[in-house]
């Protein structure tokens, strides 16, 4: 296997050429130097690619695309594309104010050795009187061992279904950028349009989508900050529990259609359908 590998600590990979006229053409995050829980946006831009997949919970993505993502601490994110037997990689670190990256554990760190215990001196036995020999006493009875409880099985995960496929040329990505409570799950399970792309600006466009969602509260959703297209209604509700489809209008007045689900400061799912 043959692979091209970028590794770029500005926050810009630009123009990544593997075998077979694989190419990682654009990968970049935007801005890349934030304060903890601010927004950045990685894009990216690839050629020639059977798969692309982007590490840090994004997953698999399309060859063109943008997501948002919220980092904490300083992270990489990685991006792989494959064609056949052929990869190509790139990655953009992008770097949070007072943190670093956290350190990989060394695998062939060697184990402190265990201290030998000291050997007790045995005491000299003392001489012993003559007396008459004692009965021989009776064999006491072995107790029965106690039964070992059996461990509770641990729960199983909550799951909210399939992600969902867009049945058509618009470019769809998904992306979880906080991480969800215990036992909580989302997914996006269903998404369509009233017309394909690409859609000219200006053009009104009909928009459905579905949430399935397994939380103890509910959630909202809005489009996200900074885009242009005019939606009506321009924000909801997604109960806590089960799935919720929403449809609504769209006027497009911007590149993509970008919707986040989201609790507080919490964005716990965002997707982009391109334009």
């Amino acid at each position: 296997m043959l692979a091209v590998v970028g590794l770029v600590g500005c926050g810009l990979a630009d123009k990544l050429t593997g075998p077979d006229n694989l190419a990682i053409q654009r990968f970049v995050a935007t801005p890349s130097q934030v304060q903890a829980g601010d927004t950045v946006m990685l894009t990216w831009e690839v050629a020639g690619a059977d798969s692309v997949q982007i590490n840090g919970g994004i997953g698999t993505v399309n060859a063109k695309g943008s997501v948002p993502i919220r980092p904490l601490a300083t992270t990489s994110y990685q991006l792989t594309a494959k064609a056949g037997t052929s990869s190509a990689t790139a990655t953009v670190e992008v770097r949070v104010a007072g943190t670093s990256a956290s350190p990989s554990p060394d695998p062939f760190a060697s184990p402190s050795p265990s201290p030998s215990p000291s050997p007790s001196p045995s005491p000299s036995p003392s001489p012993s009187p003559s007396v008459p020999p004692s009965p021989s006493p009776s064999p006491s009875a072995s107790p029965s061992p106690s039964p070992e409880a059996s461990p509770s099985p641990s729960p199983e995960p909550a799951t909210c279904g399939a992600p969902a496929v867009f049945q058509g040329s618009c470019g769809l990505v998904v992306s979880k950028p906080d991480a969800m409570p215990t036992g909580a799950c989302i997914e996006l399970t269903d998404i369509r349009t009233s017309s394909d792309c690409p859609v000219t600006f200006g053009v009104p466009l009909s928009v459905s989508f579905a949430v399935t969602a397994s939380f103890d509260a509910s959630l909202a959703w809005r489009q996200y900050p900074g885009r242009n297209d005019v939606l009506t209604p321009t924000n909801g509700t997604i109960p806590g529990a089960g799935t919720t489809n929403v449809t609504l209008s769209d006027i497009v007045l911007d590149k993509d259609l970008t919707i986040i689900v989201y609790r507080g400061d919490k964005t716990y799912l965002a997707f982009s359908l391109k334009h």
